[in-house]
């Protein structure tokens, strides 16, 4: 793992957002509210902070507002073909 701490930003489930196949439940570690985690990020969900989106547009305002350097670390490996397959699957 990397020394930079990694934060996994969630969809509420009440969102209008469809999960991916194979999606789990978990709370925000800030807020609590239930959120989706999709299998590719679940091996690193043990050592990454837990955001909903909420919490982390916050977080990062907070930060910004701060002085504190914001990065933007992208994807997770199997992030973008689980939305692909999701994609392919929903217009067959």
């Amino acid at each position: 793992m990397s020394d930079v701490p990694l934060i996994l930003v969630m969809m509420p489930i009440e969102s209008t957002i469809q999960p991916v196949k194979g999606s789990e439940i978990t709370p925000c570690m800030e807020c609590l509210t239930p959120c989706w985690l999709s299998p590719s990020s679940m091996p690193f969900a043990e050592h990454a902070t837990r955001l909903c989106a909420v919490c982390a547009e916050r977080m990062a305002r907070a930060a910004k507002d701060e002085g504190e350097p914001l990065l933007w670390g992208g994807f997770l490996p199997g992030q973008l073909k689980e939305i692909e397959e999701d994609l392919k699957n929903e217009q067959q």
